[in-house]
């Protein structure tokens, strides 16, 4: 998907769709922010549903695993 660019903010957000089973690598930022619009994913082994949030620092090499058809809000923060 086009990451959409929030220029006043710094940050870029992505919209992903994961199937289940599908692997979204976290933005090699510095800080990221995931929220789950629908599905079931995992994030380090913890799972989040919808409406789920998490703030993540140090993101390089971090991935969210989906376990269902999702959607998600991942917002790349400088």
């Amino acid at each position: 998907s086009t990451p959409y660019a929030l220029e006043r903010s710094g940050a870029v957000l992505y919209v992903r769709r994961p199937a289940a089973g599908d692997r979204v690598a976290l933005p090699d930022a510095p800080r990221s922010y995931a929220h789950v619009v629908r599905g079931a994913v995992a994030l380090d082994g913890e799972p989040m549903g919808p409406g789920d949030a998490a703030r993540t620092e140090n993101c390089r090499g971090r991935e969210l695993v989906a376990r269902e058809a999702s959607e998600l809000l991942v917002w790349e923060l400088g």
